[in-house]
């Protein structure tokens, strides 16, 4: 039998790649239909015991879990009870996924009842001002549930959205937000041209803003470490000249949140040199992450620390001086010494 060609070999590979999407999606319905079929308390439990089962029997990123909150907290956190904060944090997102998936039973008065809204005057006076209202948030308690709350409260919200691998998941994800109410808008979607028009319609525009950028191009302090920051949330607010307000969405229990919105000082209008531009923008972004360390701290078993939020900064990017002044003091050690470290050549025989 003669080898398959290289076309054949691709063709092979995205057949099964494909299989693999149909797969998951069908696994997505699937866990759908069930959950339709219990109380809600009943979903939150269920997904509580998924994820006892992938922590402590899978392990699915439990390294990078437990790699995490030693960088946060160091000796503050024992190893034990790292474990735990570990344990229960994989409980909740665990129980965070199930809900989330059970929201299209949920209308109005019905989603209303599952919130308890904190300082919702903030949102209020911001949203009043009529350009719009960029609203930040961290991978912390139920980032997710919190717009579909929001519109039940009656506000016109737009999800940016940064996509899945799998296509096929991300299309009911995205089914899933709009059954709730919401507009998402994704990078491939319309991306910022998309969420700009929503702000000027006096949309709320809502970002989970702290994960890893890619780009790598401007990093602030988190925690101590230095971490790489996208610069959209601050365009976004420059070029609208929108309102800037932080929220929290901690779990109290069994499908239960309290929302607590903070206004944040917006983007500068007006042309600035290239120099305070980014200052200014760093500033902003400093401003969320301070206020999202505050909130972890308080409960760190809340933050979704799967995630591999913090990295060395890779040998190839040059931080410019503004960016290395502003993390001087902010940081635990000098800034180069977070820098990645070259791989060691092998010695020649």
């Amino acid at each position: 039998m003669s080898a398959p060609s290289p076309s054949e070999e691709v063709q092979d590979a995205a057949q099964a790649h494909t299989a693999r999407e149909r797969l998951e999606a069908r696994s997505v319905r699937l866990a759908m239909g069930m959950l339709g079929w219990l109380p809600l308390a009943w979903a939150s439990g269920c997904g509580s015991a998924l994820g006892w089962f992938l922590f402590r029997v899978v392990g699915f990123a439990r390294r990078e879990a437990l790699r995490n909150l030693d960088i946060a907290f160091g000796d503050t956190l024992p190893i034990r009870a790292r474990w735990a904060v570990a344990g229960r944090c994989y409980r909740l997102f665990g129980a965070l996924l199930c809900e989330f998936l059970s929201l299209p039973r949920l209308k109005g008065e019905r989603l209303w009842r599952h919130f308890v809204f904190d300082n919702l005057q903030v949102l209020a006076a911001a949203h009043a001002a009529g350009r719009g209202v960029v609203l930040l948030s961290g991978h912390l308690g139920n980032w997710e549930l919190v717009g579909a709350g929001m519109v039940a409260a009656g506000y016109p919200i737009t999800v940016y959205t940064g996509g899945q691998r799998n296509a096929l998941v991300d299309g009911q994800i995205n089914a899933i937000r709009a059954a709730t109410g919401q507009r998402p808008v994704g990078r491939y979607s319309g991306g910022v041209r998309g969420l700009l028009r929503a702000l000027r319609a006096g949309h709320v525009v809502a970002l989970a803003a702290d994960q890893h950028e890619s780009t790598k191009r401007h990093y602030v302090a988190f925690f101590g470490q230095p971490v790489s920051v996208a610069a959209g949330p601050y365009q976004l607010a420059r070029r609208s000249g929108a309102a800037v307000v932080y929220v929290r969405a901690v779990r109290e229990g069994r499908f239960r949140y309290r929302a607590t919105f903070e206004a944040l000082p917006g983007a500068r209008p007006g042309a600035l040199p290239e120099a305070e531009e980014e200052r200014d923008l760093l500033e902003f972004a400093q401003r969320m992450f301070a206020l999202l360390e505050r909130d972890v701290r308080a409960a760190p078993e809340h933050y979704f620390w799967m995630h591999r939020r913090f990295r060395p900064i890779p040998p190839e990017v040059t931080l410019s001086e503004e960016n290395r002044a502003f993390l001087a003091g902010r940081l635990r050690g000098p800034v180069d010494s977070f820098r990645e470290q070259p791989a060691a050549v092998p010695a020649s025989r």
